[in-house]
């Protein structure tokens, strides 16, 4: 049985600190890096947070480490980037670096099912959804998958019975069963409504 992508956004908790190291789309290493401008903060963030190209991470994790740290040496952009930010970059290269391809392959898919989201739901995960997921024992983490496994492939209406069904919801704490409702209801699943 496959996993669905609701699933995966909630595992996503465990690739969030690698989520400015992961790849949007696979590029080979040897196209040449155009250096883009850095982009202005957000508004509301901090100026010391300056963000950078998409492409240069895309490319840099598809290079060797000695190479990434030659193209971060002779870029001018990142030197000017403030030191803690530097640092910040390489760690996560570092991070990405070691791990296998397999666990790569599911960062990236982690990574584009997020991506996929709206930008209200991103926000819902970054700062609701996340957080509760973290603080859950591992043991009650993989009880709860196991209850959005069950979900797989209803529509709104039988999902939503499924989760007022107290035979279903038996042994979640209310705090469980409000994460669980939250994470089946992001809209990530094939035809946008099913998990």
């Amino acid at each position: 049985m496959k996993p669905s992508k609701a699933i995966l956004a909630a595992a996503f908790a465990l690739a969030l600190p690698l989520a400015g190291a992961l790849p949007l789309q696979a590029q080979r290493a040897r196209e040449p890096v155009r250096e883009e401008p850095l982009r202005r903060p957000r508004a509301g963030q901090r100026a010391g947070r300056a963000r950078i190209p998409r492409n240069w991470m895309q490319r840099l994790r598809n290079m060797p480490p000695e190479q990434q740290e030659r193209f971060l040496e002779n870029n001018r952009r990142f030197r000017n980037l403030p030191p803690d930010r530097q640092a910040q970059i390489r760690a996560r290269l570092k991070q990405w670096d070691s791990l296998t391809p397999e666990q790569k392959r599911i960062l990236i898919r982690r990574a584009r099912i997020f991506e996929s989201m709206s930008p209200r739901e991103r926000r819902e995960v970054r700062q609701v959804i996340l957080p509760e997921w973290r603080q859950l024992p591992p043991a009650r983490r993989k009880v709860l998958v196991g209850r959005l496994r069950q979900l797989q492939g209803l529509n709104d209406s039988q999902r939503e019975e499924r989760l007022k069904d107290p035979r279903f919801v038996r042994g979640l704490s209310p705090r469980e069963r409000a994460l669980l409702k939250k994470i089946s209801e992001l809209k990530v699943g094939p035809g946008g409504g099913n998990l």
